[in-house]
């Protein structure tokens, strides 16, 4: 669960939905998409307050101005899958990716945590320190 405050979310929900009526513009709404860890788990606790969380979130998104989309998965107050190992997975490219990342010399796993197929959350180092996630990977092992 990330360290957010309400004010800032409040603060930006504000602004969009301002600037966007001044200027005659028409907002898409949603929280989840497959670049993001699903929003119950980002921003609320989705094991004790799964329910009423998905519910709040439903009720923000529904009560602003603009089109609402409901990424798959939140209709059902789908959650991040926290699984603590490859084998649990399913999802061949997230196999695959981690496989990739084995076979690189010099290459040890800093941090493991898939969100909804997204390969860029996986992160790692190199010998040298810098920081890379799968998709650097890919851009210099296939770029």
């Amino acid at each position: 669960m990330g360290h957010y405050k309400l004010t800032d979310l409040t603060s930006i929900l504000s602004a969009w939905q301002t600037q966007m009526q001044r200027h005659g513009g028409w907002n898409a709404l949603f929280w989840n998409n497959h670049d993001q860890p699903r929003a119950i788990s980002r921003f609320t606790n989705d094991d004790e307050y799964r329910d009423q969380s998905a519910k709040l979130l439903a009720m923000v998104e529904f009560g602003l101005q603009g089109t609402p989309y409901i990424y798959q998965g939140d209709e059902i107050a789908m959650k991040n899958a926290y699984f603590t190992d490859i084998k649990q997975y399913k999802d061949h490219e997230s196999i695959n990716a981690y496989h990739e990342m084995l076979k690189m010399e010099c290459l040890r796993i800093w941090h493991f945590k898939f969100c909804n197929r997204n390969r860029e959350k996986i992160h790692v180092y190199q010998c040298n320190g810098i920081r890379l996630s799968i998709m650097d990977l890919q851009q210099v092992n296939h770029g």
